[in-house]
């Protein structure tokens, strides 16, 4: 492989594999050599949710949807809120969301996904579905699920569509990549640490822009009231 693919691929820094191998996808290019590349349902599985509109109440049972899985954890923070009788309904036919469980937004936002992170019981609206394995790492596909490798094959799905979605046999059949389940948790554990330091240096991002505004605001007052005399940097 050239120096010129590891620049523009961002690995000019880290080891490579032994060998690699024409992927066949253009816009994938090489691939190591040992991986396989298959049809998602062939090691995950996709339930589809419950067509069903519930009612909202002030205090119940969270129900995920498209807002709580634009993170790479599902955050049930701001989540609306249902009835225990429609909870239990939601969740019928193994449909309970459990820690370790992904969720795919599959309408609007599409392709949002988010790993489960929690044990609060919780329950999921029609716009996602969960994504489940015994034996392959969660936490590598729900970073695959938002990488190029998904998100390209993702739009030319939707290409065109007024209001974008995809249905639970478009899912099944994304076809991901499947390393051994070593190299999935060691993928896994270098994305988690990357995002940690990137949701350092974007808090820190916010917290200067915010000083900043507190300035410009403090600044504004001082002139319009008269505690500083601006006089001189206004004249022509």
């Amino acid at each position: 492989m050239s120096s010129g693919l590891a620049l523009e691929t961002g690995r000019g820094r880290w080891k490579w594999y032994p060998a690699y191998k024409d992927s066949g996808v253009e816009w994938l290019g090489e691939v190591p050599e040992h991986w396989t590349f298959l049809p998602l349902k062939r090691n995950w599985q996709v339930t589809d949710c419950k067509h069903k509109t519930v009612s909202f109440i002030d205090e119940g049972v969270p129900v995920a949807s498209i807002g709580e899985v634009q993170d790479i954890d599902v955050d049930l923070y701001n989540a609306k809120m249902t009835t225990s009788e429609e909870y239990r309904e939601l969740i019928d036919g193994g449909r309970k969301p459990k820690r370790g469980d992904i969720i795919y937004s599959r309408n609007a936002t599409v392709g949002a996904a988010a790993f489960v992170n929690t044990d609060i019981d919780f329950c999921m609206g029609q716009d996602v579905c969960p994504i489940s394995s015994k034996t392959n790492s969660q936490r590598f596909l729900v970073y695959q699920l938002r990488s190029l490798v998904v998100m390209n094959q993702l739009e030319s799905l939707v290409v065109g569509a007024t209001f974008k979605r995809i249905n639970v046999a478009q899912i099944k059949n994304f076809i991901v990549a499947c390393p051994s389940q070593k190299e999935q948790d060691a993928i896994a554990i270098h994305c988690d640490k990357v995002a940690h330091r990137n949701d350092i240096f974007i808090a820190k991002v916010h917290e200067s822009i915010s000083k900043l505004r507190e300035y410009r605001t403090a600044l504004i007052s001082a002139a319009v009231t008269g505690k500083i005399d601006v006089r001189e940097e206004s004249a022509p």
